[in-house]
């Protein structure tokens, strides 16, 4: 049976932990056998333990005959019949052998003992040792965790204590009513040195969180350490910010400076609101029940946090008089209550009720309850709307009659927060010139200055009747010196000004040789693309990545051209994805006919229902897209054009298109800056310039947080920005558990070359070659092809950078972007380790991030600390492996995205990496990319397995042996390089 010892702490009165330990018949082991008892739980406690010093520890316990008692935690439920009677017990002084731990020391050691099980299993010289950690190192163990939440969530403040800086728990917020709970649960050992249960506590908590903040601080940033001069010459509040930091604390400077900064920080202290729990007073605002408006009163109660529902007359000067005077710092009127007979009602004017109501967020701030009538809303000031309704009401109430030339009505008007004023009432409140004014029986807060600024405004704007789209213009550059709060609209018009997630449109029905059934919200997507062509408006459809935004453009196309509607479209695109809208128009819309112009031998000339080009030639070849009218024109991956400044921003902006459409699933990447160029090349100078746009939204909100101005933003911008996220719950009800995406990637003219060459040599070897000798070159050629497809430096076998000479390189970059952008976390698999092995300080280097890489080399410690530190959410977003070493018995349901970047022609293989993310414990879709090289092997390979898969998952034996076995004619047609592979990556 094990050996049971109790370990015991206790606060010291000089600011250090002393801990103890009781084994059977013996109060107090020697320091010595307590350290080696705490290293034989852990290396952790054992360090610390050594840190610590011993020297004894004088508590008052319970005893008899000179001992102290055993305690509970050694005898167990033993303990009552082992005290016995009351007969010659006594509360005695004793000191007991003990180890004594520093302030940071002994948050570190009971931050190792949080969520520790009441018995520590230790080994002392083979010895088993059941450690039993008493009640009062338990309760030590939650006031550390209480200092740790305080510093973490920076509810503690700087302090200037006998000479020493401190951080100091705020006697504010949740914090401090935990932490009077947690004085009240003091087991009675924690005032073993005798003092009082507060001071126990205070001086505990106190400790502790000072050391956490000072761990914390140098944690983050690098010490701050006081000048050179002597102590006498360095300001006294430069000396203590830098002793806050420092081990010692002490803060250098003259006795008389430091009584100065210590008199003013106790100062700001006293400042601060009360504690939470304790009574603090209330107010509350009684607005005229009859027509005298001028017949206000405020209320003086007193209220407690716990039960804010019980409310009580403050009339006691005695319990209210200190919280009136913290309240009367910040609304003078207050000072009323604190003369003459005490009161619980002051009468108020309607200035001083406006008073009160500006000065409620401050009061609250200032720990003060604040009770205000219902319908005051702070910050609404006097602004103006647009109202605009249909023309003809019911005339086009049919969705599919809408067109661009259909007109709507508009004018003016003023309005003060939600409520709508006419002209007349504008005039009487501008002739009233009073600031708190009843309007339809509710009260509101004008500026006449304001008011007088609207009366000019409305005189002079225009009203009348336009288009959908110049109603829409004309809201989204409101005139300057008024606020704009949005557009009030009726009917129909009200549906599409809701925005695009708003509108309610009938379905619009897709071809029968489509290649593909629109999901729902794909079907929405590809309404609302049809109403923004209708009425002549640009649009931005910002789906997620992997949400289909490709296959609802398209749809619309096939929609047009069965319709025998449109004309040609543009697809402007990074030199990735040419490719991409090649096969995906060839599988979902077979009959539009694709050109696309790129290469050499590009045409000056289009004949095709749809043209695929790249940002780069819409710049270089500009004269020749400017001559062609366009009936659309699609920007796909539009943050390439995000910086409305550069050359191929400016030159697609000043394409002619009848309607413009953007695709991006990162319609704002930093800054609000990047949804203007978005907004602007849907709508060419609708949102006005850049500048303004920035003086108007961006600036308010980035730099001042302006609520309002973020209110109209979206308003304004909500018609034209279709936005679904794979987390919305109506968008993950129809996305499959697991989507299947081949990303489609073009060579580069490098990665060509090479590959032709290794065509022809395998050809001319097999024209000699029979056998395992035959199968050998036909095995090693298709390896070396693969290698090709990744890049022309795992196929060379150099060590030669990356960059720039991969199309899947620059293709799988673009897509981790966008899912390191969502903040998703992404698996990526390659059967080559030298190629991961180069592909990781590359990935690192570009994506701005770490990049985890788990290959056969890596050993077992760091794979499993490599898979837990992802697994919780730590360590790098992207984990690339070898699809040996990571395929198969790891669990890595972080992931959401999967990516395979050369392919295991086994799709079984496949399967079972994907199977990392794709299993139990897995909460979201998880998205699967096969990267392919159009052209190329690759994709003829890809089409084979998916035809007869059934035979390839029964494939035993090596990935490729079942291709080696092909003859020579059909081996030279699947490795083959067509005309459309082959595109030299843009800058």
């Amino acid at each position: 049976m094990a050996r049971m010892v109790a370990v015991h702490g206790v606060w010291r009165s000089d600011d250090r932990l002393a801990l103890w330990a009781e084994g059977p018949g013996r109060h107090g082991l020697a320091p010595e056998s307590l350290t080696e008892l705490l290293a034989g739980v852990g290396p952790g406690l054992g360090w610390l333990a050594r840190r610590a010093a011993p020297a004894d520890t004088t508590l008052l316990m319970p005893g008899r005959a000179g001992a102290p008692l055993p305690s509970p935690e050694l005898l167990g439920p033993g303990w009552a019949q082992h005290v016995g009677t009351a007969e010659g017990l006594s509360l005695d002084l004793f000191a007991v052998p003990s180890l004594v731990f520093a302030p940071e020391d002994a948050a570190q050691l009971l931050g190792e003992l949080w969520g520790a099980p009441p018995a520590l299993g230790a080994e002392v010289d083979g010895e088993q040792v059941d450690l039993w950690v008493g009640a009062s190192l338990r309760w030590l163990v939650r006031v550390h965790d209480l200092a740790w939440r305080i510093v973490r969530e920076g509810a503690m403040l700087p302090a200037l204590l006998d000479g020493r800086a401190r951080w100091v728990p705020a006697t504010t917020g949740p914090r401090w009513a935990e932490t009077r709970g947690l004085l009240r649960t003091a087991p009675p050992v924690a005032r073993a040195e005798g003092r009082p249960g507060t001071e126990v506590l205070g001086g505990a908590l106190e400790a502790l969180v000072d050391a956490e903040a000072r761990l914390a601080l140098r944690e983050q940033a690098p010490l701050l350490r006081p000048g050179r001069s002597s102590a006498v010459s360095t300001p006294a509040a430069e000396a203590w910010v830098a002793a806050l930091t420092t081990r010692t604390a002490v803060v250098e400077a003259a006795p008389d400076d430091l009584h100065v900064l210590g008199a003013r920080l106790r100062a700001w202290h006293r400042s601060l609101p009360p504690p939470a729990g304790e009574l603090r007073l209330c107010l509350r605002l009684v607005e005229p029940l009859g027509d005298d408006e001028d017949d206000w009163s405020v209320d003086l109660l007193l209220q407690r946090s716990s039960e804010p529902s019980l409310l009580l007359p403050a009339d006691d000067p005695d319990v209210a008089g200190e919280l009136i005077t913290r309240a009367a710092a910040v609304w003078p009127t207050l000072r009323f209550a604190l003369h003459g007979e005490p009161v619980s009602t002051l009468r108020l004017d309607r200035e001083g009720a406006l008073g009160l109501l500006l000065a409620a967020t401050e009061l609250t701030a200032a720990g003060v309850g604040v009770l205000l009538p219902s319908w005051w809303r702070a910050g609404g000031g006097l602004s103006v709307a647009l109202s605009a309704r249909p023309h003809q009401p019911g005339a086009v109430d049919v969705p599919s009659l809408l067109r661009r030339d259909v007109v709507v009505d508009f004018d003016w008007r003023a309005a003060v927060g939600a409520v709508r004023l006419r002209e007349d009432e504008l005039r009487e409140l501008a002739a009233a010139g009073r600031r708190l004014v009843r309007v339809r029986g509710q009260w509101l807060e004008v500026d006449p200055a304001g008011i007088a600024q609207a009366l000019e405004f409305l005189s002079q704007a225009p009203s009348g009747s336009g288009t959908v789209a110049e109603v829409l213009r004309m809201a989204a550059r409101p005139p300057a010196g008024v606020s704009f709060v949005g557009i009030d609209a009726e009917g129909w018009l009200a549906d599409v000004l809701a925005g695009a997630a708003a509108v309610r449109v009938a379905d619009v029905p897709v071809p029968p040789d489509f290649g593909a059934t629109l999901s729902p919200y794909q079907q929405r997507g590809l309404d609302w693309l049809h109403l923004m062509t209708r009425l002549g408006l640009g649009a931005v459809l910002a789906d997620d990545m992997g949400l289909g935004k490709t296959a609802q453009v398209l749809a619309l196309l096939a929609v047009e051209h069965a319709g025998g509607e449109g004309g040609p479209t543009l697809v402007v695109c990074p030199m990735s994805v040419v490719g991409s809208w090649q096969r995906e128009a060839a599988r979902f819309a077979p009959g539009l006919r694709v050109q696309v112009h790129h290469g050499a031998t590009r045409s000056a000339t289009f004949d095709a229902d749809v043209v695929v080009t790249t940002y780069g030639l819409v710049h270089r070849d500009h004269e020749v897209f400017r001559g062609v009218e366009w009936h659309r024109l699609v920007l796909d991956e539009a943050q390439n054009v995000k910086n409305s400044a550069t050359l191929q921003a400016r030159a697609v902006r000043s394409l002619t298109a009848r309607h413009r459409l953007v695709l991006t699933g990162t319609p704002v990447e930093n800054r609000l800056a990047d949804l203007h160029s978005m907004l602007d090349q849907a709508n060419p100078g609708m949102f006005g310039t850049p500048t303004a746009f920035k003086r108007l939204y961006s600036a308010p909100v980035e730099r001042d947080s302006n609520a309002a101005a973020l209110a109209s933003l979206r308003t304004l911008t909500a018609p034209f920005v279709l936005r679904r996220l794979k987390s919305d719950p109506a968008i993950a009800r129809q996305l499959p558990e697991k989507q299947d995406i081949t990303v489609w990637c073009n060579l580069t003219a490098e990665q060509a070359a090479i590959y032709r060459g290794t065509v022809d040599d395998m050809l001319q070897k097999l024209a000699t070659r029979r056998g395992h000798s035959r199968r050998g070159v036909v095995l090693s050629a298709l390896t070396r092809l693969k290698q090709v497809c990744n890049s022309p430096a795992l196929a060379l076998g150099d060590s030669t950078p990356l960059a720039g000479r991969s199309g899947k390189l620059a293709r799988l970059e673009e897509v981790l972007e966008e899912a390191l952008a969502e903040g998703d976390r992404a698996l990526c698999f390659t059967q080559y380790a030298a190629f991961g092995s180069a592909l990781q300080p590359h990935l690192a280097r570009r994506l701005d991030c770490e990049i985890g890489w788990l290959h056969g080399g890596t050993p077992r410690a760091e794979r499993d600390r490599m898979v837990e530190r992802f697994q919780a959410g730590e360590g790098p977003p992207v984990l690339l492996m070898s699809l040996k070493a990571g395929g198969t018995g790891i669990t890595l349901t972080a992931a959401n995205h999967v990516m395979h970047i050369d392919r295991w022609w086994n799709p079984a293989v496949e399967d079972q990496a994907t199977d990392r993310a794709h299993r139990l414990g897995q909460a979201k879709d998880v998205q699967v990319r096969r990267f392919v090289c159009i052209g190329t092997v690759e994709e003829r390979i890809d089409t084979m397995i998916e035809r007869k898969r059934v035979l390839a998952d029964s494939v035993q034996g090596g990935a490729d042996d079942w291709l080696a076995d092909l003859s020579t004619d059909a081996l030279a047609e699947l490795v083959a390089l067509s005309a459309d592979s082959v595109a030299e990556l843009e800058a």
